[in-house]
């Protein structure tokens, strides 16, 4: 049994969608995959990025983006994972881009991490033995990030910011096994619906010196045979002896994911491949889902050889990633040899990442448009039932032992 109060709630039935006929460029067919969810578990860590937001304590946003890596292919459920959770400063009104909070959002946060916490002890969660690190002053994206490439300890990491989802299946074996054979890429952002068009709207448009450089710099991606040909990660089957894995139902790995409403690749959006899958340089560092060399960040971007101070509350993309345009704009494409940023374009159009929007109050709806896997979050007056709701106060000295607490910025 889970150490929490068992509630009396069924498991929702699983989401069905029309079945849908696959690409070639983002399904590929069912083979064998513990070679190959092991080749990911030695590599890989997910670093979940969260902070105050307007629906804490709820936690169907960072829910929505872990689920959503049953369509990272190649990513087992048991994959090593770390949760950063940031601080926040003190204030008469919220404002969440500068990280502050009032009384009211701050024990509602305080509940949220209690509420992290027992997802990460729930059988069954993709959370599940997610290391949880709450850091007790604010730090801001760009240190947030590097609070958790100090703990992995792994040669790569996956960045998954609290409110962007997967939206569509994408092989990151395949990309590992990329960075792997080609040691100058270090960054591979996942297709965003601003990267959709990003020869023609961005680089021909901002940057046409840039455009031979970008089309010469691209690298192919081989969709080998024993990478790609797998099953989703997946979620394990439903625990009747734990609590909260009553809530937490097991979701389908078939290779019809269940989405609901716009986020369903159906039919009418399935398209032949535009063109073969690859890398393409990528002008400036982006916040969005990546996948990046966990020893490249800690160097270039923090470490002895960075080229711009990061301050608290900074967000890599507006710094970092500022300071890469001006380099590329003044010494030409051969100066992105640095940075090593690329993203991934397999020949479909449809961005593999969307953007939840965390200060979009209709998130904390199982009804929000863009949740896809809204009928395995938990809900609130299961939250309730468990104890684990706002009446009653809570601090950072309340988080149970075992959560890794970090008091101030320059502390370990």
């Amino acid at each position: 049994p889970g150490p929490y109060g068992r509630p009396s709630c069924h498991p929702p039935e699983r989401v069905v969608v029309r079945e849908s006929m696959p690409t070639s460029s983002t399904y590929e067919p069912d083979a064998p995959e513990t070679m190959t969810h092991d080749y990911v578990r030695s590599r890989l860590t997910v670093i979940f990025i969260t902070s105050p937001h307007v629906i804490v304590p709820g936690t169907r946003m960072l829910e929505e983006v872990a689920l959503s890596l049953t369509l990272a292919r190649g990513v087992p459920r048991n994959v090593p994972k770390i949760i950063i959770a940031d601080g926040y400063k003190m204030g008469n009104k919220y404002a969440w881009k500068k990280g502050r909070v009032n009384t009211e959002y701050a024990q509602r946060y305080h509940t949220y991490l209690h509420r992290l916490h027992a997802l990460t002890q729930t059988e069954g969660s993709w959370l599940e033995g997610a290391q949880l690190v709450c850091l007790q002053q604010r730090h801001g994206f760009a240190h947030a990030v590097r609070r958790g490439l100090e703990r992995a300890r792994t040669p790569y990491v996956m960045v998954a910011q609290h409110d962007r989802s997967v939206m569509r299946p994408v092989c990151v074996a395949t990309l590992l096994r990329t960075m792997e054979r080609h040691l100058h890429v270090k960054h591979v952002g996942l297709l965003t619906g601003a990267l959709s068009r990003y020869e023609e709207s961005t680089v021909q448009q901002r940057y046409p010196q840039c455009v031979d450089g970008v089309r010469g710099g691209r690298v192919p991606v081989e969709m080998t045979h024993d990478l790609t040909q797998i099953q989703p990660g997946g979620v394990p089957p439903f625990h009747a002896e734990s609590p909260v894995d009553q809530i937490l139902t097991s979701v389908s790995t078939s290779s019809s994911p269940p989405h609901n409403g716009n986020l369903c690749i159906g039919e009418s959006r399935i398209q032949a491949p535009l063109h073969t899958p690859r890398l393409t340089p990528l002008i400036q560092f982006s916040d969005s889902m990546h996948i990046a060399c966990r020893e490249h960040y800690l160097h270039n971007v923090y470490g002895i050889n960075r080229k711009v101070k990061l301050h608290i509350g900074d967000f890599l993309e507006d710094t970092y990633g500022q300071h890469q345009v001006k380099d590329i704009r003044t010494q030409g494409m051969h100066a992105h040899a640095f940075y090593g940023t690329y993203f991934f374009e397999d020949g479909n159009p449809i961005p593999m990442v969307g953007h939840l929007d965390g200060h979009d109050p209709r998130a904390a709806d199982e009804n929000f448009p863009k949740y896809g896997w809204s009928s395995h979050h938990v809900k609130e007056e299961d939250w309730v039932e468990l104890g684990l709701d706002t009446s009653t106060m809570r601090s950072f000295d309340d988080l149970p032992l075992g959560v890794d607490r970090v008091s101030g910025f320059h502390d370990h």
